[in-house]
């Protein structure tokens, strides 16, 4: 069943049209990468679903709802949380007042944040770092705030834009498992990432983005073997 569908959705910057006519499903509790080269719209979808930018045409309805016309925070009061390519946090917040903002946006009372709140930060790892400020964190503590934000509105559905970026491998694993630790708990998740072959090894199914449009979709060793798909990543050439 799916939790989330885009028809027709489509999203042009003037003459640029960075998002086409895209259809897809989401199943639930399902992990779906979307990939594709720079530029191919992937951010600018996320953007659009999250209601960041309003799209120009096309439908968005999540857990039952047309939510392509409804305000970001009304989204997110239903189960859709995502984050950011650039961790950007209040420097004047704690790790802690960080996530209790995001559990207050996602329409949580004071007593349900302050739960929320340690829960949150438990299951990422940033139980200690609590009272610390945002800006002291690195890059991959940074990243793990995000999803510990969140996490916090208590999402049916995550979307995770390159939590993996600036990693190394050790953390890219560790990153991956707790993907896989929020799925667990019943989320649907979908990630953009660049590191095809880490998150092919643990996405359920794929959709390849290029110049706006989607060109494959399907389990990764599926979209792996697509002729459209090898061209886009190793040029015509290659044949």
């Amino acid at each position: 069943m799916a939790i989330l569908e885009s028809t027709n959705l489509s999203k042009s910057f003037g003459s640029l049209r960075a998002v086409i006519n895209l259809s897809f499903g989401v199943k639930e509790k399902e992990i779906l990468a979307i990939v594709g080269p720079n530029g191919s719209g992937k951010t600018t979808l996320f953007n659009v679903i999250s209601k960041v930018l309003r799209p120009n045409q096309g439908t968005v309805v999540f857990d039952g709802h047309r939510i392509d016309k409804l305000p970001p925070h009304r989204i997110t009061h239903l189960g859709l949380a995502r984050t950011f390519q650039v961790p950007s946090f209040f420097k004047s917040m704690t790790v802690e007042e960080q996530v209790l903002l995001a559990a207050h946006f996602g329409g949580k009372n004071s007593h349900d944040a302050t739960t929320t709140v340690s829960d949150s930060l438990g299951f990422v790892g940033l139980a200690d770092k609590a009272k610390s400020p945002t800006d002291l964190l690195d890059i991959y503590g940074k990243k793990r705030l995000m999803i510990a934000s969140a996490l916090a509105v208590k999402p049916k559905l995550v979307m995770l834009d390159e939590p993996l970026a600036g990693l190394n491998n050790q953390e890219v694993a560790e990153e991956l498992g707790m993907i896989t630790k929020i799925r667990e708990q019943g989320i649907t998740v979908m990630i953009i990432e660049h590191n095809i072959r880490a998150i092919f090894a643990w996405a359920d199914r794929a959709i390849v983005m290029h110049r706006g449009e989607k060109i494959a979709e399907g389990s990764p060793p599926e979209v792996s073997k697509d002729v459209q798909v090898i061209k886009v990543y190793l040029g015509e050439g290659y044949f």
